[in-house]
């Protein structure tokens, strides 16, 4: 099973992706695609090309066996209430990366057993991601450095990590971990 994870960055206005394994071994690296905030020809087409990108890279690694989990986060909509849901309206990139992630995923459907799981609502903050992306970096899964808190968001995404179940994500995860060290036919390298 490849569990694939794909982030949203309405503020930064970027796409980050990730494939890992059911073991949570790196299958291609964690990626972030900025795109541009000033031109909406442009930023279509990049965006076009950073999400087809991503389901090319999960037909490549899937392996014909098993399942594609995505696990994602495409905020269309926060806000916490039904009036304010009236107010409010996803932004014309937030609408497009929506569609074409979803054209796609239909497209990947037809030739790959591929499921899309339900969208990650909360999101981690404060001390839980705090504590968190602690647990990542002492398990060696995100680098230290610029691009740490990208990594740290897309793992979240990855694991479907809330403030509620952080913690028993990280501890399946540690065990998986030491599983993988103890069992070399497990260990994985990262492909890309």
């Amino acid at each position: 099973m490849i569990i694939a994870a794909f982030l949203w960055n309405t503020q930064a206005y970027s796409i980050s992706t990730l494939l890992i394994d059911q073991n949570f071994n790196v299958i291609s690296a964690p990626n972030l695609v900025k795109l541009n905030k000033n031109d909406f020809t442009l930023f279509k087409e990049e965006a076009k090309t950073a999400i087809e990108t991503f389901f090319k890279k999960i037909n490549h690694y899937y392996f014909g066996q098993g399942k594609v989990k995505i696990e994602r986060r495409i905020v269309l909509n926060p806000a916490p209430d039904f009036i304010d849901a009236l107010r409010y309206q996803p932004t014309p990139a937030t609408q497009l990366v929506h569609k074409v992630f979803l054209r796609n995923f239909r497209l990947s459907k037809e030739k790959i057993e591929i499921v899309l799981e339900p969208q990650l609502q909360k999101k981690l903050s404060g001390k839980t991601l705090t504590a968190f992306r602690a647990d990542l970096l002492k398990l060696n899964l995100i680098e230290q450095g610029r691009n740490e808190a990208y990594q740290c968001h897309l793992w979240t995404v990855a694991l479907h990590a809330t403030p509620s179940n952080y913690k028993s994500k990280i501890a399946r995860l540690k065990r998986s971990r030491r599983q993988s060290v103890n069992d070399p036919a497990k260990r994985k390298k990262c492909v890309a």
